[in-house]
């Protein structure tokens, strides 16, 4: 049965409403959006900001094909009802062949939110993202790289030569991938 947005909303952990893998997502009509196609899911948020969700790709369909997850963060009263797992679980959906590529503050001892930065890596860890002991630098900042291997081809390691070409792409701004993080964020 589909969920409307109000049950979404409303919905508390301890709940377990169940919203099957159909890529059904909340849009910002309250309603459950069933047929996302490729492409039109650039920013879809919910009135009470259940999600945001920011993407970009290059959608070239040849090999090096990059989806780099800018942001993706869940509002910390909706976290734990699996839509964040439904996001990653509809980019990997929709882009089978490409490297998916996102990036986290790094886990540094002295980081205040140690705690809530090992939790992220571990999120994405079991949805099949891999630390890479790359690092993404850029504006003083340092963020590390983790990254998920396309459907077709599973056992493929971190592309640098591809992230960078994408990166650099109509960007102007100057970054760094190192092998450690030259900033402490």
């Amino acid at each position: 049965k589909p969920f409307s947005g109000d049950e979404i909303l409303n919905a508390s952990a301890d709940s377990k409403i169940s919203i099957d893998v159909d890529c059904s997502i909340c849009g910002a009509s309250g309603k459950i959006l069933s047929s996302a196609e490729r492409g039109k899911i650039s920013s879809i948020t919910a009135e009470s900001e259940i999600s945001r969700y920011d993407e970009s790709e290059i959608s070239s369909g040849e090999e090096g094909e990059i989806f780099y997850v800018a942001y993706l963060g869940i509002d910390a009263k909706f976290r734990g009802l699996g839509i964040g797992s439904r996001l990653l679980a509809l980019i990997v959906t929709q882009n089978p062949r490409a490297q998916i590529v996102l990036d986290v503050e790094p886990p540094h001892e002295d980081a205040p939110n140690l705690a809530q930065r090992l939790r992220r890596i571990e999120f994405y860890g079991r949805h099949g993202f891999r630390r890479c002991g790359k690092f993404f630098n850029y504006a003083g900042l340092s963020f590390e790289i983790l990254a998920k291997p396309p459907l077709s081809a599973p056992q493929q390691g971190f592309d640098v030569a591809s992230f960078v070409k994408f990166i650099g792409a109509g960007n102007k701004f100057i970054f760094k991938i190192t092998d450690a993080p030259l900033y402490k964020n």
